[in-house]
């Protein structure tokens, strides 16, 4: 059976349990509890960055004078609560600035937060259903924009017919995942090579999603070192 809506990965997740007789034949109770399942599925999996298969990067214009906004479809900045944000930049008069995002302890550390000028840096407050960004110092340009990256996250579905369009290997770790946590409702103990699948198939797409960090030092190390010239002998 091609998995091409999310009816089909409930369907293909159920049939594993041996729910229904065949994978066409389901009750409308019986998809629903799948369906509700499965976007709590991926409501976790959002939490995890390496279940992530992409990083979306959006930009919004910032207003002189103003040092925070709210994020989320009824935010200042109207788009997807995002779960976390890992790096922004800012750009003004086609010059980027990089704004790294700080925590807490070092945002409260800052003594002047009115402070106005070219923003450095970004802390994220993750509340719900709004997060808001405060920035420092706070832009004081005219025409900035911020660009930020979040995890992408796999939308929730409506209902059975919606489509999906998934990275390979999303699918079999969906619905073997999805298998396993729908077994207690229908009395149901997985064998063990269903948890061995479930587990493999998540771990192969978080090996994809593992991306490489480049090893970097701070160049302020090398200001006035001496070095060795392995070929004259010689410091300098």
């Amino acid at each position: 059976m091609a998995i091409t809506t999310a009816g089909d990965i409930v369907r293909a997740a159920l049939s594993k349990i041996l729910v229904n007789n065949t994978q066409d034949t389901l009750s409308a109770a019986d998809m629903q509890l799948g369906l509700d399942a499965l976007n709590a599925l991926l409501d976790s999996w959002w939490n995890e960055k390496l279940a992530c298969y992409a990083i979306k990067q959006e930009s919004f214009a910032l207003t002189p004078g103003v040092g925070s906004y709210t994020i989320g479809p009824a935010g200042t900045w109207s788009t997807t609560r995002p779960v976390k944000i890992i790096n922004a930049f800012a750009r003004f008069g086609g010059v980027d600035f990089p704004v790294p995002p700080i925590d807490r302890v070092q945002y409260d550390r800052i003594p002047y937060k009115t402070t106005q000028g070219i923003p450095m840096a970004l802390f994220y407050d993750a509340a719900y259903p709004l997060v808001t960004i405060n920035l420092y110092p706070i832009p004081q340009q005219t025409a900035g924009t911020l660009f930020f990256d979040s995890y992408l996250q796999i939308q929730s579905f409506a209902n059975e017919v919606d489509a999906i369009d998934l990275p390979p290997g999303y699918a079999r770790a969906l619905i073997f995942n999805l298998a396993l946590d729908v077994c207690d409702d229908f009395g149901v103990t997985p064998t063990a090579s269903m948890v061995a699948i479930a587990k493999e198939s998540k771990a192969n797409i978080k090996r994809t999603n593992q991306q490489d960090i480049i090893a970097q030092y701070d160049y302020a190390l090398l200001y006035n070192s001496t070095a060795y010239n392995v070929i004259s002998d010689t410091y300098r």
